[in-house]
C-alpha cells in the first residue's frame, strides 16, 4: 500500500481493504499539524518548554489513538466522504477536549488557567460521538443487566458468550480508566493503561516508554494514591480490608 503521509488527509477515495487496515498512527500524525497548530498557536508555543515539540506528536498519539481506533472499528462499512467526517471529526473534537486537558496537565506551569474557556469544545461534540446509547446499542439486552445467573454454577458457557463476557469486563475497565483520566497526569494514566489493560509488568512497561524500572513504579504508586483518594469516605474501610487481603 502507498503510505505517503499526504494520502491520510483524505480518506474518501481509499480502496475498502485499505480503509478497513487504516494505520491510526499514520493518520493521527499525518494530520498533527492540520489540527494541532492552531492550538498550538493559542498556548503560544515560545510559552512551552524547548522540548515540548519533541513530545507533542507523541501526547497527541496517546490521547487520539483509542477514541479513534474505536469510531474507526464501528465505521468499516463507511464509504466516501464519510469516512472523512467520522475521522477528521472525531480527530478535531479530540483536539478541542482530551488535547487541550492533556496540554494543561503536562505542561501546567506554562499555560494560564484562564486560557482553558478558549479552547473548549463548547458543544461537547467529544462526548456526543461515543454517547452511552451508542455503546449501549453494541451490546445484546441479556448483558446490559448488572448481574446474570444461571441455573447451574458449574454449567459450560457456548464460546460466543465466554467472549461477549470478557469484551463486555474489558469495556467496563476501559471505561472505569476513562473515569479517572482527569484526575491523572497524561503520563500516569499511559502507565495505569499498560499495567490493568495489558497487564504488564514494571519491567514491560519500562521497556516500552523508556523510563527505569523505578520511575515506572514511583508513577504507578502515585497513580494509585489518587485513585485511592478518590474512594468516597463511607467505603474506605472495605478498601483497606480488601487492599490487606491483597
Amino acid at each position: 500500500m502507498n503510505q505517503s503521509i499526504s494520502r491520510f488527509r483524505n480518506l474518501a477515495e481509499w480502496p475498502e481493504d485499505e480503509w478497513v487496515n487504516l494505520d491510526i498512527h499514520l493518520f493521527i500524525a499525518a494530520n498533527f499539524n492540520r489540527y494541532c497548530s492552531h492550538l498550538i498557536k493559542k498556548v503560544g508555543l515560545q510559552y512551552l518548554p524547548s522540548d515540548a515539540t519533541d513530545s507533542m506528536m507523541s501526547l497527541f498519539c496517546d490521547i487520539a489513538f483509542k477514541p479513534l481506533s474505536t469510531v474507526h472499528q464501528k465505521n468499516l462499512n463507511a464509504a466516501g466522504s464519510r469516512r472523512n467526517q467520522v475521522m477528521l471529526g472525531t480527530l478535531k473534537m479530540i483536539t478541542n477536549t482530551r488535547m487541550v486537558d492533556a496540554l494543561i496537565k503536562e505542561y501546567p506551569s506554562y499555560i494560564a488557567i484562564e486560557q482553558i474557556a478558549e479552547f473548549r469544545d463548547e458543544d461537547g461534540g467529544f462526548d456526543n460521538a461515543f454517547g452511552q446509547d451508542d455503546y449501549r446499542s453494541t451490546v445484546p439486552g441479556v448483558y446490559s443487566n448488572e448481574a446474570t445467573f444461571f441455573a447451574a454454577e458449574n454449567c459450560d458457557l457456548n464460546p460466543a458468550e465466554s467472549d461477549m463476557e470478557a469484551e463486555l469486563e474489558s469495556d467496563r475497565i476501559t471505561v472505569m480508566l476513562e473515569m479517572l483520566r482527569s484526575y491523572l497526569t497524561p503520563v500516569q494514566f499511559r502507565h495505569i493503561r499498560y499495567a490493568v489493560c495489558e497487564g504488564l509488568t514494571s519491567q514491560e512497561i519500562a521497556e516500552r516508554t523508556g523510563h527505569s524500572v523505578t520511575n515506572v513504579r514511583i508513577m504507578l504508586l502515585n497513580a494509585r494514591k489518587k485513585m485511592l483518594e478518590l474512594v468516597p469516605a463511607h467505603l474506605n474501610d472495605s478498601m483497606q480490608e480488601f487492599l490487606h487481603r491483597k
